[in-house]
């Protein structure tokens, strides 16, 4: 019975405070110049909006944050106003359905101004920054917002800069540009004024121990690294590829952390020769496989850690020796056996497996025995209309074919119909002909594949293949080489 009363004391306590919420913004409405309520309403609007649900008032929850807005218009030189109705702003954010009302430009532009007048105050800097973090998630590329006009960029890094020892502030302006989308040449221009590696890397030396800070401060690093090819040599130069894997390995159960890790260093190295060096050197392997067998289920980083791994052994055998030799081959098979329908790790995995077994023998046993090749015969299956898979999938069944047992197994679980499949299903693909008649002509050094080559169509599909690519030196090479085994 006292539980009761409690509740019913609750829902009257409740209803008494959203009848005074709608109250207050009547009286708002009512007096837009009146500083005094203007005031006291800011402070009464953002400490009562808890008793908002998300599903519920949403025409109310849109008139407070419209007379907000007309508040930080009204009084945009009244500090007092204007952080306590960005607070507001920030509070009330997640309580609406049609996020479209908060993220209007004007409101943008009256947080900003805000933020441009009052620069040295502390928690105006602090709340305009966390507001505009919260909401750049939510502006969708097709709205039509002109993001250089509105300064997003330049009063970002102005309070970044500012306030360069506030954690605070370094965390949620990295969320930011870890979020933000630089669409246009000038988003890019403006960026690069600022000299995105130094910046970044300044804050990540600045805050070595503070976690969050590392790990927004990474993944806007891996936002800048897509922005222009001379940023890559920027962060080695200012050893931005150490910091990396030192978070990685300090870190080691922030599961974030590695995901961003693994991704950063598999940008860094994406043909660049000198990265996958310094990566190599600075044990950067050994962190991406730590990153794949601390988060097995995860498959984000299986994901990024496959790409990081590919990346870094891409014409670089010292690096893929070096990843079998750390259990690599097994980790990518373990990934390709959790995800059997995320056709991304079933592609990167095919083709780790393929660079991984390039020339050398004991990895192609290593596959075998652990039943890789059947995994990779299993993608091709599951995903015939993916041209990566069938191209990866046919590039690692023509690595692993130079051994007679793998020729034997290949055929055993219908690897040799895949082949023929994908070089029918994809007739003008160089890569997947090229793949497919090395492949073929492996296979059939076993005297018994010949017929099943036959039976599946392989002998017309390689001639095929000579027609459509008359001028392709490998394809006329293998394929004639193939066909005259049959002669």
């Amino acid at each position: 019975m006292l539980s009761l009363n409690k509740n019913i004391h609750k829902t009257q306590s409740e209803e008494t405070d959203f009848s005074s919420f709608i109250n207050m913004i009547t009286l708002m409405k009512d007096n837009p110049k009146n500083q005094t309520i203007q005031k006291q309403g800011c402070v009464f609007l953002k400490e009562n909006c808890k008793h908002f649900k998300k599903k519920k008032n949403e025409k109310i929850k849109i008139e407070a944050v419209n007379v907000i807005s007309q508040s930080l218009n009204n009084f945009s030189k009244n500090p007092f106003i204007q952080q306590n109705s960005i607070s507001f702003l920030i509070s009330i954010s997640p309580k609406l359905k049609n996020k479209i009302h908060i993220t209007k430009p004007k409101i943008i532009r009256l947080v900003i101004d805000a933020m441009k007048k009052f620069k040295n105050h502390k928690f105006i800097q602090e709340l305009g920054i966390q507001f505009l973090s919260n909401i750049i998630e939510l502006l969708s590329s097709k709205k039509k917002i002109d993001y250089p006009k509105i300064d997003l960029i330049p009063t970002i890094i102005d309070t970044m800069q500012n306030f360069s020892k506030n954690p605070q502030i370094q965390i949620y302006g990295c969320i930011f540009l870890g979020n933000f989308i630089f669409e246009t040449r000038e988003q890019i221009s403006q960026i690069r004024k600022f000299k995105p590696a130094d910046f970044i890397i300044n804050i990540l030396n600045n805050f070595p121990g503070n976690q969050e800070v590392q790990k927004h401060a990474f993944k806007s690093l891996g936002n800048f690294i897509s922005l222009y090819e001379d940023i890559k040599f920027e962060i080695r130069n200012l050893k931005g590829i150490e910091l990396i894997i030192q978070s990685m390995n300090k870190y080691t159960q922030d599961e974030l952390i590695q995901e961003i890790g693994c991704c950063n260093l598999a940008n860094l190295s994406f043909k660049n020769k000198k990265n996958q060096t310094e990566i190599s050197k600075l044990n950067g392997i050994e962190a991406i496989i730590n990153a794949m067998e601390s988060f097995p289920e995860s498959e984000y980083i299986q994901e990024s850690a496959n790409c990081a791994l590919l990346n870094n052994s891409l014409h670089f055998q010292k690096n893929a020796i070096k990843i079998e030799k750390l259990n690599g081959i097994q980790l990518i098979l373990n990934a390709m056996k959790k995800f059997p329908l995320h056709q991304e790790i079933q592609d990167l995995g095919c083709c780790n497996l393929a660079i991984i077994s390039l020339n050398r023998n004991d990895p192609k046993i290593k596959i075998l025995a652990l039943g890789g090749i059947e995994l990779i015969i299993k993608a091709m299956n599951d995903f015939p209309n993916n041209p990566a898979i069938q191209r990866n999938g046919c590039g690692a069944l023509w690595t692993l074919s130079t051994q007679e047992k793998n020729q034997i197994e290949i055929s055993k679980l219908n690897g040799i119909e895949k082949i023929i499949n994908a070089m029918k299903s994809f007739p003008n693909n160089q890569d997947i002909q090229y793949a497919g008649c090395c492949s073929l002509n492996n296979i059939s050094l076993v005297p018994r594949n010949k017929n099943e080559i036959l039976k599946f169509g392989g002998f017309k599909t390689i001639k095929d293949s000579l027609v459509i690519f008359p001028n392709h030196s490998e394809i006329q090479k293998w394929g004639s080489i193939f066909l005259n085994k049959f002669n």
